[in-house]
């Protein structure tokens, strides 16, 4: 179910992120994510885990798109295709260790505290976004009509 929330929001997201702007998305969208996360930790029953199953989905099928456009965005000139590769390879090694530290953590104290630890990254990373990143969306100028007088 989660995959396919997730795949179901994933082209609306990339209209949500050209409108909105790359920030007015990445932030609140990890902030649900880590809801998500925060709410396997806590699922006492099949419901609320399939409830996490549907936030997560809807959390990362947004998330997932915005961060790739603002990598795009703030590339020196010249330099997108390395900044991609650069942001794939951080990625990837995440991919590769993340699991490893997280399962390394439920191992040694239950899958609620890794789950949780990764949703206290992820809110960490979207309130640091929040405060330090500029928003990189270009706006086209809007004429105003000129004032008599």
């Amino acid at each position: 179910m989660m995959t396919v929330l997730n795949l179901a929001v994933l082209l609306p997201a990339g209209t949500l992120i050209d409108k909105l702007g790359r920030k007015a998305v990445i932030v609140p969208s990890a902030l649900v994510t880590g809801t998500a996360l925060v709410l396997f930790a806590v699922s006492g029953n099949v419901w609320v885990f399939v409830l996490a199953g549907v936030v997560h989905g809807f959390g990362t099928g947004i998330l997932g798109p915005a961060p790739v456009a603002y990598a795009a965005d703030i590339a020196p000139p010249g330099m997108r295709g390395v900044t991609m590769g650069l942001y794939r390879t951080f990625g990837d090694a995440g991919f590769v260790v993340g699991p490893v530290l997280l399962g390394s953590l439920a191992d040694f104290a239950g899958f609620g505290w890794a789950l949780t630890f990764n949703a206290v990254v992820l809110v960490s990373m979207a309130l640091m976004f929040a405060l330090f990143a500029r928003e990189t969306l270009r706006r086209p100028v809007v004429p105003q009509p000129q004032e008599a007088g």
